[in-house]
């Protein structure tokens, strides 16, 4: 997941978001607004449900709806109950739909039951988006650790930043190894093997998600291994491998062998969680089929690949 820095056009706060998102809410002062050709900030209640509803409760996210309308011309051109809200003259009405993913038949459906049935919520005026840190401080990590039991760990040499981990299995199979296999046969170029899901192991014939996270280096090589590849690019934000990372005596490595790169892992050269599944990722490549594995930055695939930069693996 890919995540930026966003500020809020109100406050002039800073917070994270992922990159994808359309809209925030600022964790300082609660703005919501949208990025598009230009920004805008959106009024929003917070709502709560009545504690006093009767009857059999369902519980469903939804969206409410201040709706004004301009009618021009009219014509009968099905039954759709929702327009009957804009029959009087002031044109005007809340909608509410769902907040979920539907079928276009189920959203109808439960749009005109929301909007002809309206739900009994309240306004929770004391409600405040609240937003989980990528990072926290030390401070924070120690209680997070005593607290829920979490392990915490600092993020990179030389930062005062934490966050929660999770282990990392290595990955022993593809489940949809024999689908990639026949489409790279069939000349398709596969996307395929990130890291950041959620692991699976088999249980009584069927497949059950596991509390650990995909490493997408350890990933990449068994995909690689499907591929019957001759050569394992690992691209990351560094032009190549480091001993002493962080630290004033820092030397770059241009050739590493497999038993030089199992030397320094052994010597603890190389950070959990960071270059350490890149390098086994590449040692167990050449292991496996390989003929050469190359770890650089993302703007210098090109000239890795032509032996320029990078640091090159071999047996």
């Amino acid at each position: 997941m890919r995540v930026v820095h966003v500020k809020c056009p109100k406050c002039k706060n800073l917070f994270f978001s992922k990159k994808t998102d359309m809209a925030f809410i600022c964790e300082n002062c609660g703005a919501l607004h949208m990025r598009e050709d230009e920004i805008k900030i959106f009024d929003y209640e917070f709502w709560k449900f009545s504690k006093n509803m009767e009857g059999e409760k369902y519980y469903m996210p939804f969206w409410k709806i201040d709706a004004s309308v301009d009618i021009h011309k009219s014509e009968v051109v099905g039954v759709m109950k929702i327009a009957n809200l804009f029959k009087d003259e002031n044109r005007g009405a809340s909608i509410y739909i769902p907040g979920i993913d539907l079928s276009p038949e189920d959203f109808r459906n439960w749009s005109n039951i929301l909007t002809f049935n309206t739900p009994k919520f309240e306004i929770e005026k004391s409600a405040k988006a609240q937003r989980i840190p990528l990072t926290v401080g030390e401070k924070e990590a120690e209680k997070l650790a005593e607290e829920k039991g979490y392990i915490v760990k600092r993020v990179k040499p030389g930062r005062k930043a934490y966050r929660r981990v999770v282990p990392s299995p290595d990955p022993i199979n593809v489940i949809e190894s024999d689908a990639i296999r026949m489409l790279i046969d069939a000349g398709a170029v596969v996307i395929a093997s990130g890291g950041g899901g959620i692991p699976v192991i088999e249980a009584n014939g069927q497949l059950r998600g596991v509390e650990a996270v995909i490493d997408k280096d350890l990933a990449g090589e068994k995909l690689a291994e499907i591929a019957k590849a001759n050569v394992f690019l690992i691209l990351t934000d560094v032009e190549k491998v480091k001993l002493n990372f962080g630290k004033p005596n820092e030397k770059d490595l241009d050739q590493l062998t497999i038993a030089e790169a199992e030397k320094y892992l052994e010597e603890g050269h190389f950070l959990p969680g960071s270059m350490k599944p890149k390098v086994i990722a590449c040692i167990k490549f050449l292991k496996a089929c390989g003929e050469k594995a190359i770890i650089t930055s993302l703007d210098k695939a090109v000239e890795a690949l032509d032996g320029k930069t990078g640091t090159h693996f071999t047996r």
